[in-house]
């Protein structure tokens, strides 16, 4: 059985990651699984219409039977759908009281572009010393509830999955670190993904697969007192560790970004 270690490194020699591209279709198409929400779907205004339409009898979904039969007619709903009544459907989700999360992604995500491999990205956290000893061990498996990972669960963010960052160079991730919206810590690191506007929070956020990353490359970026310090992880560190310190973010970034090579025994430790 591999190692989370070897599986990180396992993904990390895939030049392409079928997660990012999956994920870029799914917001593009902006598809709905009605069996993923089969009662609110029964529940829905709408779907008397649509069922009228199509010649089905609602009695097949509300059987408990899962059988051929059922999948059948729940892919023809998917098939058959407008646009219009698939947003009408995830409106009514994202308005159901304590359902917010399970909405679509979608509904709160606009696709923006594809983020090239070896795009240097940064993630803020409040455990930003343990994602860079460890890697992406915790992340969302299911690109359908990436709209607001905050209220899922733990048990749908125990496991390495999708997770969000910031291109490192952008005006978005300077107002983060200057903020500490997501976190005093950052760690810095190389990946593909896909850019994405979120609606509710007006930032264009990147969304890549925690597992690619591998351990071994991402860079640490402490907080201590008003400068951003860049030194090796797990290390009881203060200002004279750093190999570059800053107050300035952009500056910190600028730095790895051009130093990373030079500097990267020292920056990580090993």
């Amino acid at each position: 059985m591999k190692s989370f270690h070897q599986y990180l490194q396992l993904r990390e020699a895939e030049t392409n990651v079928p997660e990012i591209h999956w994920l870029k279709q799914y917001l593009q198409e902006r598809s709905i699984d009605v069996a993923q929400y089969r009662d609110e779907f029964l529940r829905w205004p709408g779907s008397d219409d649509i069922l009228e339409r199509l010649n089905i009898n609602p009695k097949i979904l509300k059987s408990d039977e899962y059988g051929d039969k059922f999948y059948e007619v729940v892919e023809k709903i998917n098939q058959e759908m407008t646009e219009d009544e698939r947003n009408e459907f995830a409106s009514y989700l994202s308005s159901i009281s304590g359902w917010e999360e399970e909405a679509p992604t979608w509904t709160f995500l606009d696709f923006n572009r594809m983020i090239k491999p070896g795009t240097w990205l940064v993630h803020f956290s409040k455990n930003a010393d343990e994602i860079a000893l460890h890697g992406f061990e915790k992340g969302v498996q299911d690109m359908t509830k990436l709209g607001l990972t905050t209220y899922l669960p733990w048990y749908e963010k125990q496991w390495a999955g999708y997770n969000f960052a910031f291109t490192a160079d952008s005006r978005h991730a300077r107002w983060a670190a200057n903020q500490g919206k997501y976190g005093n810590e950052a760690v810095m690191f190389q990946s593909a993904g896909v850019e994405a506007s979120h609606w509710g929070d007006e930032e264009d956020q990147v969304i890549f697969w925690g597992p690619a990353i591998d351990q071994d490359k991402i860079v640490y970026l402490k907080r201590i007192y008003d400068n951003w310090c860049v030194a090796p992880a797990g290390s009881m560190m203060n200002v004279r560790d750093c190999a570059y310190e800053s107050e300035d973010f952009g500056k910190v970034v600028s730095w790895v970004i051009r130093n990373y090579r030079q500097y990267a025994k020292q920056i990580m430790g090993h």
